[in-house]
This record gives C-alpha cells, structure tokens and sequence, in this order.
C-alpha cells in the first residue's frame, strides 16, 4: 500500500455521529467514551474518516522516523523545486528530495501573488469574493494568447496548446468556483477547470491559480 497522509483526504458520505451509532450497535465500541472513540478512530478504519494507509503504517515492521511507521515516499518529481519547496518546509520537516530542477526561461514566476481588493461574502453555506473571480477571468482573457504561443513553443512535436490544458483554478469554495465560471463564461473562455481542489486532484496544469477568497477582514 503505497500514499502520503499529507495529501489531499476524500470525501466521506457518512459523519462522525453517524459512524459512532453504528460503532456501538456493532459493538466494536462498548460507550461513547471521547478516549474509546479517539482511539478507534486513529486505526484508520473509522467509515467517517477512514484510511487504508494508516491501517497499513501500523501493521508495517518498518519505521523510517519516529512520529510515523512505515516507509516514505521521499522523492518529488512533478512540481519545480521552488514550488515544492513551500510544501516541504510547511508540512514534510524537510524530508522531500526535490528531483525536478527550476527550468530558465519560463512565462511566469514559479510561485506568484496578487492582492485583489475584493470583499468575501457569504452566500448558503459557501463563499465568494465578486471582484476576485471578475480578476481572474481577465488575467485569464488578457494573458491567453501569450500563454497559448509559449506553450505551443515548449511542447516537443509544437502540438496547439489550449488556454483549457494550460491554465486550472482551485478554491475552496464551491460559491467562488460558480462565480469563476460564469465570469468567464461573459468573456467567452470555455471549458477551463474550476473548482475545489478535487477537481484537479490527479490532473496537471502549467499554471494553476489558487483563488483564497478571503478578504482582509
């Protein structure tokens, strides 16, 4: 069994209370005592919050540290170094082994920011910020032409790259992912993807545009 717990987790259809219920009707816990559940639920086999990589870390003789059983999937091959960098002193202490070098040249910086003065607001459970999403779209509308021809230039049998195969937007807020669309959809860009970061889980993009939302208050 082969993973890193630090990736993005799934989407459990089944909620804490109601894995608990049938914990106890089952009688694989006696009580609905916080250490009991704590407990259990760190195996891995919780249905709420399941993981067949923890369950195989704590049947594993190996132990590569000392805060995690198993071995580790040390080498990171997809992302620029400068990029993977920020992952790796955020979340791994600094045991990924970069293996894919900063190349010369490109569009781009490899990390970037840009401060939109819009304001988040709520919208049925969800959220969203207007002025971000009008912004984004016309980075998008603006930069595509340049963004097309660089791509087309890199690749190998010089293949038509599309603004759709190039650029993906991630948020975490299925209301801001809405209002992304259809910003672009008033400015005729079709088909790029937009939404929450499963959406791109597993695909792979040249730019990648992470939309926060939040506003400074």
């Amino acid at each position: 069994i082969v993973g890193d717990m630090l990736q993005i987790e799934p989407v459990w259809s089944i909620n804490e209370r109601t894995d608990i219920a049938n914990l106890k009707r089952h009688q694989i816990i006696s009580s609905e005592n916080d250490t009991e559940i704590d407990s259990f639920f760190k195996t891995g086999m919780a249905a709420s919050c399941g993981s067949v990589m923890k369950i195989a870390q704590r049947a594993s003789q190996y132990q590569k540290y000392k805060d995690e059983r198993g071995m580790f999937l040390s080498e990171h091959r997809r992302c620029f170094n400068s990029i993977i960098a920020y992952c790796n002193e955020l979340a791994y202490k600094g045991r990924l082994q970069p293996q894919r070098k900063d190349e010369a040249g490109m569009l781009l910086p490899y990390m970037g920011y840009r401060d939109i003065k819009g304001k988040a607001v709520q919208s049925g459970g969800s959220w969203g910020n207007k002025k971000e999403a009008e912004a984004i779209a016309q980075w998008i509308r603006d930069n595509r032409k340049e963004l097309e021809d660089f791509y087309t230039e890199r690749d190998e049998k010089k293949r038509k790259q599309e603004i759709k195969n190039i650029v993906g937007v991630v948020t975490p807020f299925a209301y801001q992912g809405r209002l992304i669309r259809s910003e672009l959809k008033r400015l005729k860009i079709k088909d790029i993807t937009v939404g929450t970061v499963h959406s791109l889980q597993g695909a792979e993009r040249n730019v990648v545009i992470f939309s926060s939302v939040y506003d400074s208050g």
